[in-house]
């Protein structure tokens, strides 16, 4: 039975332990090496300098979570046996899709795991959704601010021909506070994905996401099964602590530049420490369709939805050929950190964009890893 598609976890606990790290980049760290293999690992900071990271093992298709702590050392059972998340037929919170009632339909589930690596909530995790009609993915998840979380998700109505993204909060015991399978982000026309969640400070969140209503098909929805669109772009939308959109229930405008925005969603959002978010992600405005030239583009948006530097966000990386996000994180200093893979030599770099959103390292970034050698996370 298929487990899992996509999984998202944050931390809210810290921890301390002894050991050291590796500084051979032959070497490094081991976190696990379970039987079955370690795939689509996610992980966060465990608040002490340390990090929980959670993966599937490829045969059984389980989730796994281990934590390693500032030191290096192992703190959840061994690396062969990390603590399960769920393995049906600080503390973290962990969501994701799951196929166990239905091998063409996916629902999301959560689970609570404690600071000793024990689950917390039902076994196996709490539903998310139950509709029969949608195929629930993607899911990402921030703290509330009162020992819960907010989900957000996308789902796929294969019988009312749509894709919308929708978010439950849950309280620190589990139970939903929202309406029953989520509240809709947007009302707006056209498709949209959820790909990126924050917590806003005031028991809401902030939810950036891949829109279509700007594309000339965007709205057709057997056009997506053959076709791909040509102008999506990224839309942002905050939910207070009811659910209660505060950004319009169209969201609003936060990248529509030419071309795709959020190709293969994959960027991210990460607060800039004074209230404001600041998203880093892949965009083809730059790209003729012929010669595969995506770039990586960031912009600062504040807590009314208020873009804040260039519009249409500022240049990261836009040298020749693809390049993709592939890590950020604060500067310290309201601006980001982005790790950079540049997909046609295989290497990893990395650019710093300062809080008034300005490149302060090298044009395109510096090179952190050989040629050859991407180092995802």
């Amino acid at each position: 039975m298929k487990k899992i598609i996509l999984l998202i976890l944050l931390v809210a606990t810290v921890f301390s332990a002894r050991s050291q790290w590796s500084n051979n980049p032959s070497v490094n760290n081991l976190v696990s090496n379970k039987p079955g293999g370690d795939f689509e690992p996610v992980s966060v900071s465990d608040g002490a300098n340390g990090s929980i990271i959670i993966s599937n093992d490829y045969i059984n298709r389980n989730l796994y979570a281990q934590r390693i702590t500032s030191t290096g050392a192992i703190a959840w059972g061994s690396t062969s046996n990390p603590t399960p998340v769920c393995i049906s037929a600080g503390e973290a919170f962990v969501a994701w899709s799951d196929y166990r009632s239905d091998d063409m339909i996916a629902e999301i589930y959560v689970q609570k795991i404690s600071s000793t690596g024990v689950a917390l909530w039902t076994a196996n995790g709490v539903r998310v959704t139950n509709n029969v009609n949608l195929d629930d993915m993607h899911p990402l998840i921030c703290l509330d601010g009162q020992g819960g979380v907010i989900v957000t998700w996308y789902g796929d109505d294969a019988v009312a021909k749509t894709i919308q993204n929708y978010a439950q909060r849950f309280n620190s015991a589990g139970a939903a506070q929202w309406v029953a399978n989520g509240m809709l982000v947007t009302n707006s026309a056209g498709f949209r994905a959820s790909t990126s969640i924050l917590s806003d400070g005031a028991n809401g969140a902030f939810i950036f996401f891949l829109d279509t209503r700007n594309d000339p098909n965007g709205s057709d929805y057997d056009y997506l099964e053959t076709n791909d669109l040509t102008n999506t772009d990224i839309y942002g939308q905050r939910l207070n602590g009811s659910g209660t959109r505060l950004w319009g229930n169209g969201g609003t405008a936060i990248i529509t530049a030419p071309g795709n925005q959020n190709v293969d969603l994959d960027w991210d959002a990460i607060p800039d420490g004074s209230g404001n978010a600041i998203l880093v992600f892949n965009d083809g405005r730059n790209d003729d369709g012929t010669t595969f030239n995506y770039d990586i583009f960031a912009q600062k948006v504040n807590n009314n939805g208020v873009p804040q530097w260039t519009a249409n966000g500022v240049a990261v990386c836009t040298a020749a050929e693809n390049q993709f996000v592939n890590d950020l994180k604060p500067d310290g200093a309201g601006g980001v950190i982005v790790s950079i893979a540049y997909q046609d030599i295989e290497r990893c770099y990395a650019q710093r964009i300062t809080g008034t959103g300005t490149s302060a390292w090298t044009l395109n970034g510096v090179p952190v890893s050989p040629v050859g050698q991407i180092v995802y996370g």
